[in-house]
């Protein structure tokens, strides 16, 4: 494990085996928020794609605070930061309802690995993303930025037709999905029952992915280094 100590207002970081050092990041006091902000280099460009530069991260109201918590926090933001850098690759958000342990295992086991396996997308939804900050700002953001929207009809869920329905208004497809057997017997809502809707059961789940994955390469092909 790294060892951190503090140079004055800069935080270093153990590399290596040979007594060397890096910087992790320093502390300076804002003069308009009357904040001590901890301020992290990024050696490699990965979160600003311009290395050596400093992102902001945590602030405090002292500097006695910021020595005692700044290293531990630099860590946290780092893994932080890392981990949504990992969602600027390929990916798609899936709008369902929460709770149903059926429809849980198929996005578990069949929609989020056939996907990656297939097509190298990656799947997101509400939960996965779930993290400080107002949750609808959060899922309004990750629709903007998928490659298209998945939208689960099963339950009539108003917040899957809702995310659906403003991933229509930002021009980012949606393909729905629905269990074969409510789709058969209560339909879906009738603004979107005419559209192209991919059906699951739990008896055919190889043909749904199959038919899942052909309906996004056809709605991705228009997009370059899909479905080659």
């Amino acid at each position: 494990m790294s060892t951190m100590w503090w140079e004055g207002d800069r935080i270093l970081q153990s590399v290596g085996s040979k007594n060397a050092s890096a910087e992790l990041g320093y502390v300076s006091y804002d003069i308009h928020s009357k904040q001590y902000v901890l301020w992290l280099k990024d050696h490699d460009g990965d979160f600003l794609g311009n290395p050596g530069k400093y992102v902001r991260g945590e602030t405090w109201e002292s500097m006695d605070e910021a020595k005692a918590e700044a290293a531990g926090s630099a860590c946290a933001f780092l893994l932080h930061l890392k981990w949504m850098h990992s969602l600027d690759s390929s990916f798609c958000f899936l709008a369902m309802e929460f709770g149903d342990q059926q429809l849980d295992k198929v996005v578990a086991e069949h929609v989020k690995p056939a996907l990656l396996r297939s097509l190298n997308l990656k799947v997101n939804t509400a939960r996965d993303v779930a993290q400080a900050g107002l949750i609808d700002e959060i899922i309004r953001d990750q629709i903007k930025r998928s490659e298209l929207v998945i939208a689960d009809l099963s339950h009539g869920n108003n917040g899957a037709y809702w995310e659906a329905g403003f991933a229509e208004g930002c021009n980012i497809p949606v393909i729905y999905i629905c269990e074969e057997r409510i789709f058969n017997s209560q339909s879906t809502h009738f603004d979107t029952n005419h559209l192209t809707t991919v059906m699951w059961s739990l008896g055919r789940l190889e043909e749904f992915e199959t038919q899942l994955i052909a309906a996004v390469r056809n709605t991705l092909r228009s997009k370059t280094n899909f479905g080659a």
